[in-house]
């Protein structure tokens, strides 16, 4: 089957074992230089990528349906969101703890913000309960 002309198809050519990332598990409202951040304002991602679709909604982007898996806000948006939706409220709540946000340089080891780790934490005790879409 081939691919239609409207996908785009990159090979990030992995050449080792661990690959360069960006921390998005590095929260910005952990940092006194995000304090007065407007987080609605997104990052470059959500203009780059689009948003992100999981079994529990639409999102910004992909990373903040990751974020909503081990916080458990549930805010998924459970329909299509219409072209006017800005789902800032979704960006006020998800890029204050996304790393994305601090435009951090990419790494190839673990970095993580207190919120991070609590909430990792919590994700082991127990798993939040997402509704689905």
């Amino acid at each position: 089957m081939k691919v239609p002309k409207e996908i785009e198809v990159v090979n990030t050519s992995k050449e080792s074992e661990v690959q360069p990332f960006y921390l998005f598990n590095l929260a910005p409202k952990d940092s006194i230089l995000y304090r007065y951040a407007d987080y609605t304002n997104g990052c470059q991602v959500i203009s780059v990528d689009g948003m992100g679709l999981t079994p529990y909604g639409y999102y910004p982007c992909a990373v903040a349906g990751g974020i909503d898996r081990i916080f458990g806000f549930d805010i998924g948006r459970k329909k299509l969101p219409s072209d006017d939706d800005e789902m800032r409220d979704q960006l006020e709540v998800f890029c204050k703890l996304c790393g994305h946000f601090r435009a951090a340089k990419r790494t190839n080891r673990e970095v993580m913000s207190p919120t991070w780790k609590k909430a990792y934490e919590d994700y082991k005790k127990r798993k939040p309960k997402l509704s689905l879409y």
